[in-house]
């Protein structure tokens, strides 16, 4: 799978969201497969970009954990992305 995720400056942190009373938005992004291809693309606060990819880098996060609606047509939107260190099928 390849996940791309980009810094949005529009996009505001989640603490800065509920402060100004914001609505929540739909997505974080959109989740493709197509036959053996697989690929996400998705947003985040332009702010905590540089902190995840500083993260990645030092190998703090090995798993990507995506959460959406059931795909239709090959696409999904995806509403929340969790980074885990870890990872136990058992937990799930």
């Amino acid at each position: 799978m390849t996940a791309t995720i980009l810094g949005n400056r529009e996009e505001l942190s989640p603490r800065i969201r509920l402060a100004a009373s914001e609505t929540r938005r739909i997505g974080v992004g959109g989740f493709t497969l197509r036959g053996d291809h697989r690929r996400f693309l998705g947003s985040l606060p332009f702010e905590t970009i540089h902190m995840i990819a500083f993260l990645l880098e030092v190998k703090k996060f090995k798993y990507l954990h995506l959460h959406g609606l059931a795909p239709y047509r090959g696409e999904a939107t995806i509403r929340e992305m969790d980074f885990f260190r870890d990872y136990n099928p058992d937990e799930w």
